[in-house]
């Protein structure tokens, strides 16, 4: 499997699925040496309550997506670490940092 290609993907919905008007949404992927996970998040509209917001993507926040996904983990207790981009499998680390603006949590 290319090293670029998601593994796994996962959505939160703070207030339920039928009632939450936005979404916390994770991409993961294999980290480089197959013993790790790479996680991307971003906070967007429902696909469920808003598909037309959610399709068009006008309203996506990596930042606040990164911030909620790394309290949770704390929360929770779950161990994480910070990878820069140089570090991550994939494409040319700066195309990623610059599509999709969020930071890779392991």
């Amino acid at each position: 499997m290319p090293p670029e290609t998601t593994v796994a993907s996962w959505a939160r919905y703070p207030e339920g699925a039928l009632a939450s008007d936005d979404q916390l949404h994770l991409a993961l992927y294999a980290g480089r040496d197959r013993s790790t996970t790479d996680v991307y998040a971003h906070w967007e509209p429902s696909w469920i309550r808003h598909p037309i917001r959610h399709y068009r993507a006008t309203d996506v926040d990596a930042q606040r997506g990164v911030e909620r996904v790394r309290s949770l983990f704390e929360e929770a207790g779950i161990e994480y670490a910070v990878v820069p981009a140089e570090e991550r499998i994939g494409v040319d680390a700066d195309a990623t940092v610059s599509a999709d603006r969020s930071p890779s949590i392991r």
